[in-house]
């Protein structure tokens, strides 16, 4: 992979964090997996704007599902994730998740 694709794809996973909503899913689940319900419930958003960005947060590797009957289960991919936004609530001096 060339330096310019690798930028590339930092970028387009950059952008998919830059959203505050998408960043309260990576919150919630920051400690435990849980269904597209449950956080739909604890973000209260609709069914179709927590799909939305769920499929945005998977589709750029932020996230890894898994389906167990009618439901469909997430957790963040990996903790460097987590660690990558506490680092920026550190430099610009956000409260910690």
């Amino acid at each position: 992979m060339t330096i310019e694709e690798k930028i590339r794809m930092t970028a387009r996973c950059l952008k998919a964090l830059a959203h505050p909503t998408r960043l309260q899913i990576v919150a919630v689940l920051a400690d435990k997996e849980m269904s597209v319900q449950q956080m739909t419930q604890s973000l209260n958003l609709s069914q179709s704007s927590m799909s939305q960005h769920l499929n945005l947060l998977k589709d750029r590797n932020a996230l890894h599902s898994r389906r167990e009957g009618s439901q469909v289960f997430y957790r963040v991919r990996d903790k460097k994730i987590l660690k990558l936004i506490d680092l920026m609530h550190e430099i610009f001096g956000s409260p910690k998740r």
